[in-house]
């Protein structure tokens, strides 16, 4: 008797194919003919209106009318639902690792369910992988993680942290978060007992070990409070920036814009708010000469102390 697997896969092809005979269909699963015409005997028993049709261009086919509205989903919560798979399909791997890796079942899935719409749901696609040659390396550290993730599995990573170190750390995986454009693991540090974020971009090497992950419960509220950006503690800083209008683009991706104002020179006055971070004073003077700090004056002074030790570093 065939299993449920297998005849679901009978009536997604005879629903992408709209019509097929029985001796086509068995080339396909590799079975016999009178194989075929029990299993559409259980699909018609099971209520799925299966005809068949005798002479030149006859075959098997489902009354398509009665099978869509048939299913539980309406036609625009197939759609959203297909929708979803497609954009989904990145975060596998598999549109960057290729159709023949192991994430090629999420993108057999997503044609499957095509056959069950007919509204347009290629609408949205979703690519997290970055737009340097990074893409792969952070598409492979992704599948690697995820499975270790699914498994329960220790991961032995080499990690280059903010502080400037690099070494290994053995970590106890529970989750992968995208958050402020880059991919994040969220897991259990052992070397520092307690839960830790660690930038997939900045894991030079990762492995799995054959160790089981330790039970292990988090609030996720607290894990969204963990995140630097998301606590209200956070200090902000009003900036008032004139920059040039090449540049002001990249202001506008990274800060929310409190004010635009094109100068009659040319260049573009905002003001803006940024979170008061370490990486502040470093991040504005990547600008160089393209971007001038109107205010505050306390970030002004930084940057001219920035400078200062710049310019003696290279006396």
């Amino acid at each position: 008797m065939a299993g449920t697997e297998q005849l679901f896969e009978l009536l997604y092809v005879l629903l992408d194919r709209k019509k097929s005979t029985a001796k086509e269909l068995s080339r396909h699963f590799g079975v016999s003919v009178r194989t075929v015409y029990r299993w559409c005997n259980s699909l018609s028993l099971a209520g799925i209106p299966l005809y068949a049709a005798r002479g030149k261009g006859g075959g098997i086919f489902v009354q398509e009318q009665y099978a869509l509205n048939a299913l539980v989903l309406t036609e625009d919560e197939k759609a959203s639902v297909l929708s979803c798979v497609n954009a989904f399909k990145n975060l596998t791997g598999a549109e960057i690792l290729g159709a023949g890796h192991e994430s090629a079942p999420v993108c057999s899935a997503a044609q499957k369910l095509k056959s069950l719409s007919r509204k347009n749901t290629d609408w949205v696609e979703v690519d997290f992988s970055p737009w340097n040659p990074l893409g792969r390396h952070i598409a492979e550290l992704f599948e690697t993680v995820r499975d270790a993730i699914i498994g329960g599995k220790v991961i032995q990573i080499e990690y280059f942290s903010s502080s400037g170190k690099s070494g290994s750390r053995f970590v106890h995986p529970r989750k992968l978060l995208f958050r402020g454009q880059a991919w994040y693991v969220f897991g259990w540090c052992e070397q520092k007992q307690e839960m830790r974020f660690f930038k997939l971009s900045r894991i030079q090497k990762v492995s799995v070990t054959k160790r089981s992950c330790a039970p292990c419960t988090y609030d996720d509220s607290k894990l969204k409070e963990s995140c630097d950006m998301s606590g209200s503690a956070v200090r902000t800083v009003s900036l008032a920036l004139k920059v040039k209008a090449q540049a002001a683009w990249k202001i506008m991706d990274d800060f929310l814009i409190e004010r635009k104002e094109l100068l009659c020179d040319g260049n573009v006055f905002m003001t803006v708010r940024a979170a008061e971070h370490e990486w502040l004073v470093p991040y504005l003077l990547s600008f160089g000469s393209s971007l001038e700090v109107i205010s505050p004056a306390r970030i002004k002074k930084r940057l001219a102390e920035e400078v200062q030790k710049m310019h003696e570093k290279m006396m």
